[in-house]
């Protein structure tokens, strides 16, 4: 295996360590809420501080882009975030809890956001993040089956946490195949991070939409009448799309052009969205989600090399993003049903999504004509 292989491999195990706790969220609101007694409401505030510590490092990065070497940066994430996963396992109240999350935060918004910006510079972009977003989908499928039926039951909560530190600490030690440069944009033509921004509004909104259906689907189910054992299968299978979705989009790269994968997204949304408001029946929701998540893993891998391919530097605002539009998603979600049901969620989430994947669509077009011109 070369030095390129090494340093894309350390990569992808630095961002799949970032994405961990978001992935695992629905548990770890459920560890939390149980060990100290919390409602749905206080943990989702508790929660809301380590995407609050993406969104800071993210801006930072950005401020600081150039000026520090991603290895330094790799490195430092790793040091906040083994840290903060004890401290969140062994935290006596909410207080230190919140410290922890707080690092971990922190941590994960500087190992996504470089890798990220790193991940950017591979020749083959698209299927680098395609690779990317498999290897996050693999290891938390492992570690969704694993956690709550073998760790959680018998050695409770703090051995979930110790867990994910001892996991995290043995993909730090392949840090040192990180590229030791400053990651600074290169040979990007002139005016492509105003482009790159159209990326970023465009990614804030599309996966706020998708957050906020995500977010429901599960009461969604029940609204139908469909049975929870039904709809736990149903989630527990949508992994697996999702995994299915990102190993295809880093099988097909850029084969059919930077437009196209988005347009297919999109019209894979478009279907999944018409019957889950609509089916009435069991198998029609369960591949409506399947399709879901395998959609939203496909389409974000090419999302993120547009914006990658653009500005790295821009690149770094992903993980942030991500965040916000996390934090934002559920209670519009909440409030479009409050006010007019699930369907018209899925008619606003198919409005934005196609906006949004237009808008990516546009994005190479400009960069190749100004390039033409």
């Amino acid at each position: 295996m070369g030095p390129p292989q090494k340093q894309l491999i350390s990569t992808l195990l630095a961002t799949a360590s970032a994405a961990l706790l978001f992935l695992l969220l629905p548990f770890v609101v459920g560890w939390i809420s149980d060990q100290y007694n919390l409602d749905e409401q206080q943990a989702g505030l508790i929660v809301s501080i380590y995407f609050g510590g993406f969104l800071i490092t993210s801006v930072a990065a950005y401020i600081t882009y150039g000026k520090v070497r991603n290895l330094a940066a790799i490195q430092l994430g790793y040091i906040l975030l083994v840290p903060g996963l004890v401290v969140c396992g062994l935290a006596p109240n909410t207080i230190f809890l919140s410290i922890g999350l707080a690092l971990c935060g922190i941590g994960s918004g500087l190992l996504y956001g470089t890798g990220v910006s790193i991940v950017s510079a591979h020749p083959q972009s698209e299927r680098a993040f395609g690779g990317m977003v498999a290897t996050q989908q693999i290891i938390a499928l492992a570690l969704i089956y694993s956690l709550p039926v073998w760790v959680y039951p018998y050695y409770g909560y703090a051995a979930c946490w110790l867990v994910l530190a001892v996991i995290v600490a043995i993909t730090a030690l392949s840090s040192r195949w990180i590229p030791n440069d400053n990651g600074a944009d290169q040979n990007i033509l002139a005016g492509s991070s105003k482009t790159a921004a159209v990326g970023i509004v465009s990614l804030l909104f599309h996966f706020c939409l998708l957050s906020a259906v995500w977010t429901f689907v599960e009461r969604l189910g029940i609204s139908k009448s469909f049975s929870r054992d039904d709809i736990a299968l149903s989630l527990a299978l949508s992994l697996a799309g999702g995994l299915i979705g990102a190993l295809i989009a880093a099988a097909i790269g850029d084969r059919f052009g930077k437009n196209y994968p988005h347009l297919i997204s999109a019209t894979a949304f478009l279907a999944a969205f018409y019957f889950l408001a609509l089916s009435t029946q069991w198998l029609y929701f369960l591949a409506a989600v399947i399709l879901f998540s395998a959609a939203w893993t496909y389409c974000l891998s090419y999302q993120m090399a547009s914006i990658g391919n653009l500005s790295h530097r821009m690149a770094v605002l992903i993980p942030g993003v991500q965040g916000v539009a996390a934090m934002l998603g559920p209670p519009i979600g909440g409030w479009v049903i409050s006010q007019s049901g699930y369907t018209n969620l899925m008619i606003s989430a198919a409005v934005v999504i196609t906006l949004s994947s237009v808008a990516f669509c546009y994005q190479p077009l400009r960069v190749e004509l100004r390039s033409d011109g």
